[in-house]
């Protein structure tokens, strides 16, 4: 893992048996919406609980994503074929 590459954390219980780094999604995001990002290759689904972080690491709500303005960098924890979702979103507003 790399500092600030966002990072799945899974639990045994109350404790953190695992961390490991979310890999990017290597083309530019295009499109967002409630339910997908769209890039020039495809869609990717997002998780139902996908967040926003700002260059700040601020959360921004994904309604105000979704009405553009940002330039996005998406994250997922399993590769989509293997029913990965995306579960974090990069953004900085253009």
């Amino acid at each position: 893992m790399q500092s600030g590459q966002p990072a799945k954390f899974e639990m045994a219980g109350n404790t953190v048996s695992k961390i490991s780094g979310l890999s990017v999604v290597p083309d530019s995001v295009t499109a967002v919406t409630s339910t997908y990002i769209e890039t020039d290759e495809g869609k990717y689904a997002l998780s139902d609980k996908v967040v926003c972080y700002d260059e700040n690491y601020m959360v921004v709500p994904i309604s105000d994503v979704i009405g553009g303005g940002y330039s996005v960098t998406a994250y997922y924890d399993r590769h989509p074929n293997m029913g990965g979702r995306i579960r974090v979103l990069k953004v900085k507003a253009k």
